[in-house]
């Protein structure tokens, strides 16, 4: 057959057709074309297209080209051993896209790619739950432990910025610091401390300016919330790792 094709040009008839693509996905899938060598499938793909031919002939904004392929996604989360919410997010688009497909599928000849979204609803409303699609973020009711985490986590960070807030005026109001901010090392807040006044803010020491003349000190009355919050952010992660896994088990299973 394949030497039948060469001398057809076949080959360069899929370049040719590849030209008028837009996108990597319908590119690979016109570069695997075979001919149809049975009269009923080459009748359903000549329905197939006169149908869509129609619909853009009476100019209907299809948006075909935001249908791509989840192969390559799909392949790198289950390596991973589950979706990352961006790439949740490209998976929830590619829903949205085929939703909008959906009426004109009803008499059409892509049954199948109806049958296909009919199948994928769960999925689709599993998304809407526990993603912010636009935003890539796991939605904070995903899941009541997540709710009950970023809760305490909000609170517990207005708590320390209300306490660094206050130690940041007292020690530039006695000329320790170099500006009247605070700001973040290794993760840590710290106050950028005049190298000749070190001594006179009680902390941890995260860093020294190139030139030596501040360092940035955690101030020691924080240290205990400054804890709290990153055991926090810990088990925030964990749970939202969770909360990926099944998501992902369930993706993996109808893909």
């Amino acid at each position: 057959m394949i030497k039948s094709l060469n001398k057809l040009d076949w080959r360069k008839l899929l370049n040719i057709l590849s030209n008028f693509l837009y996108s990597d996905f319908s590119k690979e899938i016109c570069q695997n074309l075979k001919p149809f060598f049975s009269y009923e499938e080459a009748t359903k793909a000549q329905e197939k297209t006169k149908f869509i031919w129609n619909l853009l002939e009476k100019g209907e904004k299809l948006e075909l080209n935001s249908l791509k392929s989840l192969k390559s996604l799909i392949e790198r989360a289950s390596k991973r051993g589950f979706f990352l919410p961006v790439e949740l997010s490209e998976i929830k688009k590619w829903f949205l896209t085929n939703k909008k497909l959906i009426p004109y599928l009803e008499n059409s000849p892509f049954k199948e790619l109806k049958n296909l979204y009919e199948e994928l609803k769960e999925i689709d409303l599993y998304l809407d739950k526990i993603l912010d699609w636009e935003k890539a973020e796991i939605k904070d009711r995903a899941s009541y432990n997540l709710f009950v985490t970023r809760k305490k986590l909000k609170e517990l960070k207005e708590t320390l910025f209300a306490k660094l807030e206050r130690i940041k005026e007292n020690l530039f109001k006695k000329g320790y610091l170099q500006e009247n901010l605070f700001t973040q090392k290794e993760g840590r807040y710290v106050l950028p401390v005049k190298t000749e006044y070190k001594n006179k803010v009680k902390g941890i020491l995260h860093e020294v300016s190139q030139s030596g003349a501040t360092v940035f000190i955690e101030p020691a009355s924080i240290i205990p919330l400054s804890n709290e919050i990153e055991n926090l952010k810990y088990i925030e992660q964990r749970e939202i790792i969770k909360i990926l896994r099944e998501i992902s088990q369930e993706i993996f299973f109808l893909f």
